[in-house]
C-alpha cells in the first residue's frame, strides 16, 4: 500500500460492532504504514445482539488472518447457507451459492429460465446445491481438491454480537490500536468542514488527521445539514423489535428464515441453540406493546423473556456524501439499510475497503472523497434497491396503495420480467444470483428466451438439467447432517 505522508494519526468513533470491525480491518491494512489508530468507544450502546455476516465473512478471516473456525466457536456461531423465504402458501429460497456447478457458465441461469417456460413442474430450486442442503438439514465445507463447488456452497454465519465484538476489540489490540471511552463526543470544525478535533465528555480534547465516523444513526461526527431523506420508506417499517429466544432444534437448520407476517418482515437467525428473533413494523400502525403481545404469542414467550424484546429505531436518512472533508462515515451512519436484509458489518467493511484502495494524502484528499462518494452512491443505491423488492411485494401482492420505487429499481424489474437479464452494474452489493433467486421466488418469470441459447433444442436443455440435478443430488445425498457436522467442526 502506498504511503500517505500527511496522515499520521485516524480516529475512529462510534460503538460496539461497527467500531471494532473498522480497528480491527484498518489495525491489519495499515499495519506497515507510519500511522497511529485510535478508537473512541462510545459507552452504554449495544446495536444487536445477533450478527448475520453475509458471504464476506470468510473473506474478512482471511483479511485479517483470523482463523473462522475459532471466531464461529467463540461466538457461539452457526452456518447459513441461505435465506428460507415465507410468504402466504408459497416459499422458496435465496441461497449464498450459485446455481448449477460451473461457474464460468454465465448462461445457465438463462437456460433454466427457458425451461421454466416450457415446463412448469420444473423447479429452479433443484438446480442448486446449497438449497437442496439446506432444505435437506445437510451441510459441508467443500475440500479443496473440490474448488468448483467454493461458489456453489458459498456460506455465511450469525454470531452472537457481543462476544464477535470482544473477539475483534482483542484482535484490534493486539494491532496497537489505543482505545478511550467517552459517554458523548462533540468535534470542531475549521474550514472546508474540516474536523480540528473532537472533545470526550467535555474534557479530554484529542486531534487527529482523519477521522472515521461509525457511531451508528447518532452520527457523532457529522453534520446535521448534509442529511437527505430517501422518501422511499420514511412511513413503513421504520421499527425494529429483536429478542433472542432457547431453541435446541436451531442446530439442525443451515438457514435463516424470513417470513411475511400481519406487521412486516420477521427474520429467524440460529445461534447454538437460542434463536435470534427481529421484526420490522411501521410504528404508525402498531404500538411496541401490541408487537410485544403478538411476539409473546407468536413465539409462545413467558412474561420473562417478553420484558427482553428490545425496539430499535431504523435509520431512515441517507447522507450526501459519506467522504467529507477529513472524515468518512460507515455503517448505519452512512446508509438507510434494513437490518433484515443487509448486516450493518456489510457496509462497514465494504466501505473501508473502498477507502484503503483509495489511502489517500492530505493533498488529494478531494479528488478521493469525490470519487470514494460517486462510487458508494452506486453501492449503496442497489443494495436499497434489494431492500425495496420486499417491501415491493408485500405491497403488490396484498392490493395496498402502490409503493414508490427507484428508477434502477423499476428498470431492473422490467429487464429480468422481460428478458431474464439483470442491468450492468458497477457495484457488487448484491449478487445477479441472489436478484435471480429473489425475483424468481416473486413469482416473475421472464418472457422473451435467451438468444445465446437458440442452437440448442429445448429436449438438449432438458437433458442437461437432469445431468446437473442428478449431480446435485448425488453430492447432496453425500453430505452429513448439519448437526453432525457442525458439532464434528467445532471439536476438532
Amino acid at each position: 500500500m502506498n504511503n500517505s505522508g500527511g496522515i499520521k494519526h485516524i480516529v475512529l468513533v462510534g460503538e460496539h460492532l461497527p467500531l471494532m470491525m473498522s480497528a480491527a480491518i484498518l489495525s491489519s491494512q495499515l499495519a506497515d504504514q507510519p500511522v497511529r489508530i485510535s478508537a473512541v468507544e462510545i459507552k452504554g450502546k449495544v446495536n444487536s445482539q445477533v450478527e448475520c455476516t453475509g458471504s464476506e465473512f470468510i473473506p474478512l478471516c482471511d483479511i485479517l488472518k483470523l482463523p473462522f473456525q475459532a471466531v464461529l466457536s467463540q461466538s457461539q456461531g452457526t452456518f447459513s447457507l441461505g435465506q428460507r423465504y415465507l410468504y402466504e402458501q408459497r416459499e422458496w429460497f435465496v441461497p449464498y451459492g450459485q446455481y448449477g456447478i460451473q461457474t464460468a457458465d454465465s448462461e445457465f441461469m438463462q437456460g433454466l429460465f427457458r425451461l421454466l417456460q416450457q415446463d412448469h413442474t420444473i423447479q429452479i430450486e433443484s438446480a442448486c446445491i446449497a438449497i437442496q442442503a439446506a432444505r435437506q438439514g445437510k451441510f459441508a465445507i467443500p475440500p479443496a481438491s473440490r474448488p468448483d463447488l467454493h461458489q456453489a456452497l458459498t456460506f455465511a454465519v450469525n454470531l452472537d454480537a457481543s462476544a464477535y465484538a470482544q473477539q475483534l476489540k482483542q484482535f484490534a489490540l493486539a494491532h496497537k490500536v489505543t482505545f478511550l471511552q467517552a459517554d458523548h463526543v462533540t468535534a470542531t470544525r475549521g474550514k472546508n468542514q474540516h474536523i480540528e478535533s473532537i472533545k470526550l465528555d467535555g474534557q479530554q480534547n484529542i486531534t487527529a488527521d482523519f477521522w472515521i465516523d461509525c457511531s451508528g444513526e447518532s452520527g457523532c461526527l457529522t453534520d446535521d445539514e448534509d442529511d437527505i431523506a430517501t422518501g422511499i420508506i420514511d412511513a413503513h417499517w421504520d421499527k425494529l423489535a429483536e429478542c433472542i429466544i432457547e431453541d435446541p432444534a436451531s442446530i439442525d437448520q443451515p438457514f435463516n428464515q424470513l417470513q411475511v407476517t400481519s406487521w412486516g418482515w420477521l427474520k429467524k437467525s440460529a445461534l447454538t441453540e437460542r434463536t435470534g428473533v427481529q421484526l420490522e413494523y411501521a410504528s404508525q400502525q402498531v404500538s411496541e406493546a401490541e408487537i410485544n403481545q403478538w411476539l409473546s404469542d407468536y413465539l409462545s414467550l413467558s412474561v420473562g423473556q417478553t420484558e427482553k424484546i428490545v425496539h430499535r429505531q431504523n435509520q431512515l436518512q441517507m447522507r450526501k456524501k459519506v467522504w467529507r472533508g477529513n472524515c468518512l462515515l460507515v455503517g448505519s451512519a452512512a446508509v438507510n439499510n434494513s437490518k433484515l436484509f443487509f448486516s450493518e458489518l456489510f457496509f462497514v467493511q465494504a466501505a473501508l475497503i473502498q477507502f484503503l484502495g483509495l489511502y489517500p494524502s492530505l493533498t488529494n484528499q478531494a479528488i478521493n472523497a469525490h470519487y470514494f462518494n460517486q462510487q458508494w452512491q452506486q453501492f449503496v443505491d442497489e443494495a436499497n434497491d434489494y431492500v425495496q423488492c420486499h417491501y415491493w411485494l408485500i405491497e403488490q401482492q396484498e392490493g395496498k396503495r402502490e409503493l414508490m420505487v427507484s428508477a434502477t429499481l423499476q428498470q431492473r424489474l422490467e429487464m429480468f420480467q422481460r428478458l431474464g437479464r439483470l442491468p450492468l452494474a458497477n457495484s457488487d452489493a448484491v449478487s445477479d444470483n441472489a436478484w435471480y433467486s429473489l425475483l424468481t421466488g416473486m413469482g416473475i418469470r421472464p418472457q422473451q428466451p435467451s438468444l445465446y441459447l437458440s442452437n440448442l433444442s429445448n429436449e438438449q436443455l432438458h437433458h442437461s438439467f437432469i445431468q446437473i440435478t442428478s449431480s446435485i443430488d448425488n453430492l447432496v445425498a453425500g453430505m452429513p447432517r448439519y448437526r453432525d457436522f457442525y458439532q464434528q467442526f467445532i471439536r476438532s
